[in-house]
This record gives C-alpha cells, sequence and structure tokens, in this order.
C-alpha cells in the first residue's frame, strides 16, 4: 500500500512539474500548475479557448450521464488544443488524454517542443495576406477599347 501511494505521488509531482515547464513555455506562470481552477484556465489561455469553458467542466456533471459525457468531451477538446499549441498532432492529444501522467512529460521535457501560439484562434481565422494571389487570378483582363457591347 505504502508503495502505490508513493508511485501516485511521485506521478503526480513529474506531472506538476511537466506542466509547470509547459506553462513557463508559452510564458505564463509556472506556479499555476499548483492551483485548482486557475491551471485550467491558464491551459484554455494556452489553447486561445475562451474561459467559459471552465463553466462546463464544473457544471456538466450535474446532468447525469450527459453531463459526463459533455464533461469528457470538452476535456479532450481542452487537451487537443493544449497539444497542438505546442504542435502536436491528434495521436498525440489521445494519448495525452487517457495517458496524461506518460505523455504531458514527454511534451514538456522534449527540447525540441516549442510554444507556437494559441492553436484554436490559428484555426479559427483565416489569413487573409497571401489571399492576393487568389484575387489576381479572378480579376479579368477586358480588352481596352470596350467593344464587348
Amino acid at each position: 500500500m505504502v508503495l502505490i501511494i508513493l508511485i501516485v505521488l511521485i506521478l503526480a509531482f513529474v506531472v506538476i512539474a511537466a506542466y509547470w515547464k509547459l506553462f513557463e513555455l508559452a510564458e505564463r506562470p509556472g506556479l499555476a500548475a499548483l492551483i485548482p481552477i486557475y491551471n485550467i484556465y491558464i491551459m484554455l489561455e494556452i489553447a486561445g479557448l475562451e474561459w467559459w469553458w471552465i463553466l462546463i467542466l464544473i457544471l456538466s456533471p450535474i446532468v447525469p450521464i450527459i453531463g459526463d459525457i459533455v464533461a469528457l468531451g470538452a476535456s479532450f477538446y481542452i487537451i487537443y488544443k493544449f497539444v497542438e499549441s505546442y504542435g502536436k498532432d491528434l495521436g498525440f492529444a489521445i494519448g495525452a488524454f487517457f495517458l496524461s501522467f506518460i505523455f504531458i512529460p514527454i511534451l514538456a521535457f522534449d527540447s525540441k517542443t516549442k510554444y507556437l501560439g494559441p492553436a484554436a484562434k490559428k484555426n479559427a481565422t483565416t489569413d487573409t495576406t497571401n489571399d492576393t494571389s487568389t484575387q489576381e487570378q479572378q480579376t479579368f483582363n477586358l480588352p481596352a477599347d470596350n467593344n464587348y457591347e
């Protein structure tokens, strides 16, 4: 029994240290990893999601069964956008959701991990600066004599 408690404490310490490092990579306070609810708020900021996702996580279990499904879906979406902010894909997000004590430390302590910005805002907005090439293709060159009546 003591061994199990020791293993759980070590895993908790490693995951907290990993979140601390990931928060600092995103230029957020690492100490937030220790503060309940606030650490979720920081994850939402990093992922580019709105603050009201916390309300979904807190209030959805009030409704039996459906609320639990909503909470699981919301948790997965938050994790997905969070790891996507560090350049990881859906496969990594699935691993981070089911085995966070393995995948979050892998993400945090990998020397190649960089914070790329809020993934949700990148995917939600389209970049209009590169649309000039498509606009140029759509313009018509009319003859100068205007004899097209």
